[in-house]
């Protein structure tokens, strides 16, 4: 495990919780989680603004600056290549020794969402007032999605190219990846911070007052069953196959619990399939 902290060093830390190394550096580390490539190196952002890669001994290999600070966590590509959200309003795609490959420039507010890459190179990115865009593999915009009252935190791309995306508005919205809206689940109070899925399937949302939803899907994260965001350290997911979704409304009045066994008090939110549009006859 590694952790950076904003004293500037940069700590390597085994299973059994010993610590095997540290090293020190100039600019603090920000809260961006530090990302590990295929070949063990690290890559973690700093408060000046620096994307850092590491060895995985400790030593530096390179540090590169953009403009604006690094906000969320990079992701990685499955061509090694990163992709990086920057304050200043620009989704910048890294090769792997740094070097900037291409960068997208838009208009929306990030509070601190990471992107999101699929198994084909698209990223998605989740804005506050500018909704829900699409990026290709090449830095072309493919498609953006207003949502009602913003989105605060980053989406969930799950194995069947589902993006489950936290709206600000009282709602947990279920995304294709070619940006079309397959249905939405309403609650009764504001949500904050990322959303989870768990191995079973549960999407699990907290409202900024501690309430947890539990929302049944047939969804499953991508890369393994450790429910964090976009379902594993990599940020990134592969579209397999059209998604079905479909919601199991709880009983309120009992005590429901994850596959980890943890309770959970359900709040019962109700969806909405939309109807397949059908073109008029003639």
């Amino acid at each position: 495990m590694y952790l950076g902290d904003r004293g500037g060093s940069l700590h390597a830390i085994r299973p059994d919780g010993t610590g095997a190394w540290s090293v020190q550096q100039a600019s603090p580390f920000s809260s961006s989680a530090p990302v590990v490539r295929s070949d063990g190196s690290i890559l973690i952002a700093d408060f000046d603004g620096g994307l850092q890669c590491f060895a995985p001994d400790g030593t530096r290999r390179w540090r590169v600056i953009h403009p604006g600070s690094v906000t969320g966590t990079p992701a990685l590509a499955d061509d090694g290549r990163i992709r990086v959200l920057y304050s200043s309003g620009f989704l910048r795609c890294l090769n792997e020794n740094g070097s900037l490959a291409w960068q997208h420039q838009f208009q929306g507010l990030l509070l601190g969402a990471s992107p999101v890459v699929d198994g084909n190179g698209t990223t998605y990115v989740s804005t506050f007032d500018a909704g829900l865009l699409a990026v290709g593999p090449n830095g072309q915009r493919l498609w953006s999605r207003e949502v009602s009252g913003g989105i605060t935190s980053t989406p969930v791309l799950t194995a069947s190219g589902t993006l489950v995306v936290p709206g600000h508005e009282r709602q947990v919205l279920f995304y294709g990846t070619n940006g079309v809206l397959s249905g939405q689940v309403s609650v009764e109070l504001r949500l904050s911070g990322d959303l989870t899925i768990t191995p079973s399937g549960l999407v699990l949302a907290m409202s900024g007052t501690g309430e947890l939803y539990a929302i049944q899907t047939d969804l499953r994260i991508q890369g393994g069953g450790w429910p964090m965001v976009s379902g594993n350290t990599r940020l990134n997911g592969r579209a397999r196959s059209r998604p079905t979704v479909t919601l199991v409304e709880p009983d309120p009045t009992k005590v429901h619990r994850t596959d980890e066994g943890v309770p959970l008090s359900v709040k019962i939110g109700c969806f909405h399939r939309r109807a397949p549009h059908h073109a008029p006859h003639a």
